[in-house]
Parts: structure tokens; C-alpha cells; sequence
């Protein structure tokens, strides 16, 4: 949602949050001016089925979702920029999971951001978990 409005990416069949892509532009605004940094996907990992015996494939921000796919997790450069960002954090409030992780074919970008944010809570940042369709 946050991509195809600030950016206009084609998300073929991923989930769209209409009511929630009214307020992107709100949310970002305020992000800029307190100088927080929100950390967007910019690669995903992509079926033709909501299930893991779809026509697999990776997309981009910059080439989109093609029509008949739809994102299922993030990509393996979003799993880079979310580990630094993790890794740079005091405090994280992680509302929800990145990908279908009870899908072994997309569990890994939040897997990965698990280990992360565990690794900084051991080593004394601030964690609080919850969300997603919960």
C-alpha cells in the first residue's frame, strides 16, 4: 500500500488497504518531521498463488508486482535495510510479520527480522511485539 501511493508501484494481485492509503502521505509528513525513518520494502518475493505452488518470482519496487502475482514477502535486499535498521534501533515496536510466514517459501524476511530483533533486545534495546491479521 505504502509503494503504489507513494510511488505509484503496480502490485498486481498483493493485498491494497484503501481506507489505510489515505493516510500515507499523513503518516509520512509526520515521520519527516519528528525524523523518524520509515523503513519501506524494496524488493519482494512473489507467486501466482496465495500457496507455495505458484509460479514463484521476485520483483521491485521500480518494476512492480506483475498483474496475476502478488507479494508474499520481502525481499532479500529489505531484509538487508531492515537488519541495519534493527541493528541501529534503541527501541522497536514491530507490528507484524513481514511475509505469509506459515509458508516455508515465504518465511524468511520474518524470520530473518526476528533473529534481529531479538539479538538487539539481548543486547538491551527496548521490544514490543504485535499486530498483523492476529
Amino acid at each position: 500500500t505504502f509503494q503504489k501511493v507513494l510511488k505509484g508501484m503496480d502490485i498486481g494481485g498483493s493485498l491494497y488497504d484503501d481506507a489505510g492509503a489515505k493516510i500515507v502521505p499523513d503518516i509520512m509528513k509526520k515521520a519527516t518531521e519528528k525524523g523518524v525513518e520509515i523503513v519501506l520494502p524494496v524488493d519482494f518475493i512473489t507467486s501466482s498463488k496465495f500457496g507455495e505452488d505458484g509460479e514463484m518470482g521476485t520483483a521491485t519496487v521500480e518494476g512492480g508486482i506483475p498483474e496475476g502475482f502478488m507479494g508474499l514477502d520481502c525481499g532479500p535486499e529489505t531484509i538487508k535495510l531492515n537488519a541495519e535498521a534493527i541493528k541501529a534501533s534503541k527501541t522497536i515496536i514491530w507490528n507484524g510479520p513481514m511475509g505469509v510466514f506459515e509458508m516455508k517459501s515465504f518465511e524468511a524476511g520474518t524470520k530473518k527480522m526476528m533473529d534481529e530483533i531479538v539479538a538487539v533486545t539481548a543486547a538491551g534495546a527496548t521490544t514490543v511485539i504485535g499486530g498483523g491479521d492476529t
